[in-house]
């Protein structure tokens, strides 16, 4: 995975020092925003934190709010990255397999990227930007669920996609501190693979061994 897409960048790192500031950048902003959320923090607050020099980093980003919008890039990368590997391993997955593979995924996705998510919330086109990532979200749980049933019809595979989905946003927005938070997602996992497998079937049959 790359530290940033080149389009949120003023000027794109060529060289690996460049590419580990970015990464650097990136990594103390994100953690800044989360801390003291993102209308608090400041350019020179992500400077220090990265141990950045002030000038270099408005090199790199000219705003804070490029900053965001590589936050937010490298999060839908990541989303596409994981679905795409979980895609290419489910012909060979059970449904229950399959459930607890888009579970993780996305509590993997939400812990690493907390702050690109909450910038959701708070950016004035954050309404256009939510409904972009669910649709993109969406079209990779069900790239996933036609990669482990062919003979899904795409238009089925798509509702799948969506219940699924809602499901997996709910186990997102429990609280971090909920005491019962292991067993509720426990228990939504357990759902989750009872639902596909009435959707998705039985698991392929394995060929004999010769």
């Amino acid at each position: 995975m790359s530290s940033a897409p080149a389009s949120a960048l003023a000027l794109p790192p060529r060289r690996a020092p460049g590419r580990r500031r970015v990464a650097a950048i990136l990594r103390e902003a994100a953690a800044l925003f989360v801390e003291r959320g993102y209308d608090a923090a400041t350019m020179t607050e992500i400077a220090a934190r990265s141990g950045t020099a002030t000038g270099s980093l408005y090199r790199f980003f000219p705003t804070k709010e490029a900053v965001a919008r590589a936050l937010l890039d490298r999060c839908a990368e990541a989303i596409g990255t994981a679905f795409a590997d979980l895609a290419a391993r489910a012909p060979a997955l059970a449904p229950g397999e399959i459930a607890d593979g888009l579970v993780a995924a996305m509590q993997a996705l939400r812990a690493e990227h907390e702050a690109a998510l909450a910038l959701l919330d708070v950016r004035p086109d954050a309404a256009a930007l939510r409904s972009d990532l669910r649709a993109a979200l969406r079209r990779r749980i069900a790239t996933v669920l036609l990669a482990a049933a062919p003979a899904l019809p795409a238009a089925r595979a798509d509702i799948v996609a969506a219940v699924v989905q809602l499901l997996l946003k709910g186990i997102g927005r429990l609280p971090a501190g909920e005491p019962s938070r292991a067993e509720v997602i426990a228990e939504a996992r357990a759902l989750a693979r009872l639902y596909l497998a009435e959707a998705l079937g039985p698991a392929p049959a394995m060929p004999p061994r010769p």
